[in-house]
Formats: structure tokens, C-alpha cells, sequence
């Protein structure tokens, strides 16, 4: 009996090696070229899911997602830890930081469902980045209180503002993911 999932994995290289073939066939010589530069074009436009969303942001999604549920469990378990530690005081922790915690946790979900479900959760990814600032804003004026030390800074730009550039092009590319999705079903 034959595995279909080698079947499949055998078509997908043939047709990267047709591909590559295609190209040095048509495009590399000038003199003998069979395309014209409409079909060319045609040819380069053509979309599929997968160039569309392509699987390393599903990745990057689910690497976010069990990146937040350890700094959630991180925060929620040890919250005098890390309020020293961002603070860099001694100061009482002010019961806003395990709702931190709480709410980190909650991200790790939709980012999750976003990986999962690109294309019906679109949404959701510039919700997360607008938690993202939202939250950044919030953790300056209500924890850190204006005073921003070198953890502090750190803190804000890896856990709120790196993510924010990834997030709002993830979300693109699943607005768009999701439009190729309805207009492939609608022709269907």
C-alpha cells in the first residue's frame, strides 16, 4: 500500500524542481524566450494559501503563544520577583501585576487560536496589537509610574513593542489569507 503523505511530499518536490526548471528554461534565456511578459507576470502573481500565510507564521504564532503562557505562569507565580526586578525597588506589589499575569496568559489563547485559524481569526492579531501598546502605556504610567529605568526599557520594548510590527503583518497577510479563502469557496 502506498503512504499517501509520501505521494504528497514526492508532488510538492517535483513541482518545486519544475519550478526551478520552468524558470531557467524560460526566464534565463533571453534569446528563446516562449513567455511574454504578460504571461510572465501571470505566471509570478499566481496565489495560493500558502503564499498567502505561509507556515512561518504560524510558527511565529504558536512560539508567541508558549511564550506567553511561561512569562504568564512567571508573572502570576512570582509577581513580588518580577515587579523588583522591572521596578528595581523594594516597593509592595501592587495587586494589578497577577491581573498581568492573568491577562498574559489570556494572549497565549489567541494567539493559539490565531495560529490554529488564520483566516477566521484575523481579527483577533490586531486586537493582540493593540494589547500590545495598550498595555505599555498602561505598565508605564500605572507600575513604573513615569520612572523608567535599563530593566524597565528592556521590558517594554521586548514584551510590548517588538511584537507590535509582527503582529500588525501577520494580520495583514491573514486579512488576506482570509479573503482568498471566501473567493476560492465562492467560485466552488
Amino acid at each position: 500500500m502506498v503512504n499517501s503523505s509520501k505521494i504528497k511530499t514526492t508532488g510538492a518536490f517535483l513541482n518545486f524542481v519544475f519550478s526551478i526548471v520552468i524558470e531557467e528554461v524560460f526566464y534565463r534565456f533571453e534569446g528563446d524566450l516562449i513567455l511574454t511578459s504578460a504571461e510572465r507576470q501571470v505566471m509570478n502573481s499566481i496565489k495560493t494559501p500558502q503564499t498567502i500565510f505561509p507556515n512561518w507564521m504560524r510558527g511565529f504564532l504558536l512560539i508567541s503563544a508558549a511564550y506567553n503562557i511561561l512569562w504568564g505562569i512567571f508573572i502570576g507565580y512570582f509577581p513580588e520577583t518580577f515587579f523588583q526586578w522591572v521596578t528595581e525597588s523594594e516597593a509592595s506589589v501592587p495587586g494589578a501585576i497577577t491581573w498581568q499575569g492573568k491577562g498574559v496568559l489570556l494572549m497565549a489563547g489567541v494567539y493559539l487560536t490565531c495560529a490554529i485559524h488564520p483566516g477566521r481569526f484575523w481579527y483577533l492579531l490586531f486586537f493582540a496589537a493593540f494589547t500590545k501598546i495598550a498595555g505599555g502605556i498602561w505598565f508605564y504610567f500605572y507600575i513604573l509610574e513615569q520612572q523608567v529605568g535599563d530593566k524597565a526599557t528592556f521590558h517594554l520594548l521586548m514584551n510590548d513593542g517588538i511584537w507590535v510590527p509582527f503582529l500588525v503583518f501577520i494580520g495583514l497577510r491573514a486579512h488576506a489569507y482570509s479573503k482568498f479563502k471566501r473567493s476560492t469557496e465562492n467560485q466552488a
